[in-house]
């Protein structure tokens, strides 16, 4: 699968959720990377753990 590229096209026009979309961005190509590498179902479990976290903190905690 190929890696996520942030364009600017993606922006929402706000500076602080721009910013988190581009580290939802790093932690899906994190997994990507860890899914091509084979890596240990530990390393695949904790990026995920990662990923949901900062989704609910971006989309539930975070208010403009």
């Amino acid at each position: 699968m190929q890696a996520l590229v942030w364009e600017d096209r993606f922006s929402v026009g706000i500076k602080e959720f721009d910013q988190h979309h581009k580290i939802l961005f790093e932690m899906i190509n994190s997994l990507i990377f860890a899914n091509e590498n084979n890596s240990d179902s530990d390393i695949v479990k904790n990026t995920l753990e990662q990923l949901r976290s900062y989704t609910i903190f971006h989309f539930w905690l975070k208010k403009p």
